[in-house]
């Protein structure tokens, strides 16, 4: 009996040690989108694609699925071309680091500035430093 028990806990570990390795698939970034706000789980409050000069944040959310531990996920928010004096300007960046599967979400904020330069803008994320994918929105007045 001793012996069985032994063989049945041997098979057990290797195929649970096989599903990890194989059933996590791989990272899959989806649902991302730009909203006005992000709920205590990272989801989006009120996608758009056009905010408000005057609008104190920007935020954008994402669905990561498969993330193994300790993944970054990054963002960076661009001014392409407007209003400002200016094209294709790295205004700001954020990082955080997920696992699993999960939403993430980074918000962008105007800071000291009186208003959000109008014109295009997007926001390229990058998981584990590779782009994997950008959304462009717009700032009106």
């Amino acid at each position: 009996m001793k012996l069985l028990w032994r063989v049945f806990l041997l098979v057990f570990i290797l195929i649970s040690g096989l599903c990890v390795i194989s059933c996590s698939g791989p990272i899959i970034l989806s649902e991302a989108s730009m909203c006005a706000g992000l709920d205590n789980t990272m989801r989006p409050i009120n996608p758009t694609s056009s905010f408000n000069a005057g609008a104190p944040e920007i935020n954008v959310s994402a669905k990561i699925a498969n993330a193994p531990r300790n993944t970054e996920v990054r963002a960076e928010l661009f001014y392409i071309k407007g209003a400002a004096n200016t094209t294709n300007k790295l205004v700001s960046a954020s990082r955080a680091i997920v696992e699993g599967t999960t939403y993430v979400g980074f918000t962008f904020t105007r800071g000291s500035i009186g208003a959000w330069p109008v014109g295009e803008y997007r926001v390229d994320i990058y998981v584990k430093g590779e782009k994997t994918l950008d959304l462009a929105f717009d700032i009106t007045n």
